[in-house]
């Protein structure tokens, strides 16, 4: 079953507002209201859509991370790193690996860019023949990791390969 604030709200005789402030933690709910309607949300199992929430408040608490190939050890790394910090902060990430393929990174690109994401870390494929045009259209913060893109100015993040080798 698919419960609402409104079944919640009608079980607990208060109105939708005052189950959004409980839920939300916010004032102006007392402590035996508070109480009560906790007691139903968890009686009943109740679990907030995220997406119903991302799209009102326009924040989805998430991350869209695109790398070049998931089985490279040092990719899943950085991810981890990133992941453990970003979860820490009540962040979720998306993750997308374009198996080296300019173009799949193009749509991975494209399809982050049409979510609800809050930011996006992406490891750029190594070509010559790029449109950078798409990273300028992308509607959320960016960070380059480990490759920079000629003509691009964009916050980067670069490791010392070479000198830490």
């Amino acid at each position: 079953m698919n419960l609402t604030l409104k079944d919640i709200a009608r079980k607990a005789e208060v109105s939708i507002k005052t189950v959004s402030r409980v839920i939300n933690d916010e004032p102006m709910v007392s402590k035996s209201t508070r109480s009560k309607v906790k007691a139903i949300i968890e009686e009943l199992g109740y679990q907030p859509n995220l997406i119903a929430r991302s799209l009102k408040k326009r924040k989805s608490n998430t991350i869209g991370f695109i790398i070049p190939d998931i089985g490279n050890p040092a990719f899943t790394e950085m991810v981890k790193g990133c992941m453990d910090s970003l979860n820490s902060k009540g962040y979720y990430t998306l993750l997308g690996s374009y198996e080296d393929d300019p173009k799949k990174e193009l749509e991975f690109i494209r399809d982050f860019n049409s979510m609800l994401i809050d930011g996006m870390a992406i490891i750029a494929s190594i070509t010559e023949d790029r449109d950078i045009s798409v990273f300028e259209k992308i509607n959320c913060p960016v960070v380059l990791i480990d490759r920079e893109i000629d003509g691009l100015n964009m916050d980067t993040i670069i490791s010392g390969n070479r000198n830490g080798a």
